[in-house]
């Protein structure tokens, strides 16, 4: 008999715990059911979708949402509500709203931090932004241009190896360039990174990531810390932390005569109040995704060259007539390359390194003529809004870097080219990427002569989460002269 009863008054708790929720959702579900989508599976939504995908077809799969004719479409991802467009005017209205400043700690915890100016939210990350803006100004840019100078001549050097030998992934050298760039200029660290596992085990996380990102069950932390993909992050986010201790150790060893605004010195000054918890996970930030931005847009550049050979002749074409035989390079001489920029610019659309962006509602806002509740996710395809033939003309899938002339740019929707996101999150590094890519390839371009056997038509992308491309950055270099 007390067993029954028992039995009762766990139905009745059950009951009454079911009613509780749906009465505390009920306004989620009354406005999610007026948005055009898909329901998926019952509890699960659309997730099992994404469980088992090889690191190409997340971006499929992603994509294929929005493709319709909705301006914002709805998926479930287990209880969380997601909306996903590649709309101009739909991304321009989330990225520019005070209602969705915030990222979706479902996709961004699987970055080991939640406080740097990737993830952070709120007044945090306004804090950190204010005052790491300082970093990137054009005058600090300015004075780092030397480094960039010297560090791509580095590089140059190194390829020396790879002189009139089989085809070799660019990323493998653009990437260790990008980073010691970064790392002498910004960190105050002057180590040998070609030859370090500091890139090797950046490499190793991306897929790792991923994994944990689409599998919403790793956010119950006490599941998460008993899996073989927990154990092998941690090792890996060790290694790391190795090395960004290294950093720490180097700067405190030798910060006499350095720019009082770069990076290390803001977040080490005690007067900026950064945590230990905050240091750690802004270095993280631009060690990890900061610097991988700028090397896979770079690397896309230089392969879109090595491809296409008419383009390659007009930019060393520009070079020669522009910079010359100079060897001192300035933020000056950068400015006056418009050929060059339109190419990385072209690079940048059809191959955006964040084609995927995450933002979350705080407040019920209005997109694409819906009410969105507070509480969901958006994912922006800003890959599809960039290769889309409803912005760029019918020849929006190919490489044309001309699309770029300020004569032709009167026709393209306005908000239709974000590869650096936009609104209050803007990328905070984008003067400082555009100058070191353009250092680089004047360095790299007036040494050596490139040339690819992969086909512009053939390429694919993986999502890890920045998008990089398939078939890797492959390129052969001869001598120029």
């Amino acid at each position: 008999m007390s067993l029954n009863i028992f039995d009762v008054v766990n139905k009745i708790k059950s009951k009454v715990y079911k009613q509780i929720t749906r009465w505390k959702r009920r306004r989620l579900h009354e406005l999610a059911n007026k948005i055009p989508g898909f329901r998926g599976l019952p509890f699960i939504g659309e997730i099992h979708k994404f469980s088992n995908l090889q690191l190409m077809d997340y971006t499929k799969k992603l994509m294929s949402y929005c493709e319709n004719d909705n301006k914002i479409t709805k998926a479930w991802f287990g209880p969380l509500l997601v909306i996903l467009t590649e709309n101009a005017d739909c991304i321009h209205t989330i990225l520019n709203s005070s209602h969705s400043l915030h990222k979706p700690s479902l996709f961004y915890n699987a970055f080991y931090m939640d406080r740097g100016l990737l993830a952070g939210n709120g007044e945090e990350y306004d804090r950190h932004r204010k005052i790491l803006n300082k970093s990137f100004t054009v005058k600090l840019v300015q004075k780092l241009v030397p480094t960039f100078n010297e560090k791509s001549k580095t590089c140059v050097e190194k390829l020396k190896k790879n002189l009139n030998c089989d085809e070799f992934d660019a990323f493998e050298y653009v990437g260790t360039c990008t980073l010691e760039s970064f790392s002498t200029g910004q960190l105050n660290y002057h180590e040998d990174l070609y030859d370090s596992n500091f890139m090797k085990y950046i490499d190793l996380t991306r897929p790792l990531i991923m994994k944990r990102m689409f599998s919403p069950w790793y956010n119950f932390k006490p599941l998460y810390k008993l899996s073989s993909l927990c154990k092998k992050l941690d090792e890996y986010f060790k290694i790391l932390m190795e090395n960004i201790e290294n950093i720490k150790k180097s700067h405190f060893e030798s910060s006499e005569g350095i720019h009082k605004d770069i990076v290390i010195n803001l977040l080490m000054d005690k007067n900026n109040n950064f945590s230990e918890e905050e240091l750690k996970d802004e270095l993280i930030t631009f060690i990890f995704a900061g610097h991988e931005a700028t090397a896979i847009s770079l690397s896309s550049a230089v392969l879109m060259l090595a491809i296409h050979q008419d383009v390659q002749k007009r930019v060393i074409d520009e070079i020669n007539e522009i910079v010359g035989s100079t060897e001192e390079i300035d933020y000056e001489l950068l400015s006056n390359l418009p050929y060059m920029e339109m190419v990385i610019k072209e690079s940048l659309r059809l191959f955006p390194a964040g084609g995927i962006l995450g933002r979350q509602t705080t407040d019920e806002m209005e997109i694409g003529g819906y009410k969105v509740p507070k509480g969901t996710a958006l994912i922006l395809s800003i890959f599809g809004m960039q290769r889309s033939a409803k912005y760029w003309g019918y020849d929006a899938h190919l490489f044309r870097p001309e699309r770029f002339e300020s004569e032709n740019l009167k026709n393209v929707h306005p908000f239709a080219f974000e590869p650096f996101s936009g609104g209050k999150r803007v990328c905070i590094g984008i003067k400082y990427a555009m100058a070191f890519m353009k250092t680089f390839l004047i360095n790299f371009l007036r040494a050596y002569k490139i040339s690819s056997t992969l086909k512009f038509e053939d390429l694919t992308l993986d999502m890890v989460p920045t998008l990089i491309i398939s078939q890797k950055y492959m390129i052969k270099i001869e001598n120029r002269t």
